[in-house]
């Protein structure tokens, strides 16, 4: 998921009038505007759970069960923007 945030920036976004923008400062400037915080958010959530996972395995269940909360976040978002 850290990869999405800048590989977000390489995809274009379609405007209100109907057209597909591709520039590539608009398209960041949309980006940080609508979905870079919520990205940022979970890929921050997703670090300080590899950085909080013990050398031994034993938060597994709890890193597992985080994971799958952010992977349904994610999908939910998906499904928002597949709305539109």
């Amino acid at each position: 998921w850290t990869l999405d945030v800048p590989g977000a920036c390489m995809k274009g976004y379609i405007t209100r009038t109907g057209d597909v923008e591709l520039r590539f400062s608009r398209v960041v400037r949309h980006y940080l505007k609508t979905a870079f915080l919520f990205d940022s958010v979970l890929a921050a959530i997703e670090w300080l759970n590899i950085a909080m996972q013990d050398r031994d395995g034993s938060n597994q269940r709890q890193v597992a069960s985080s994971s799958r909360v952010i992977r349904l976040l994610r999908l939910s978002r998906l499904l928002k923007v597949a709305k539109i």
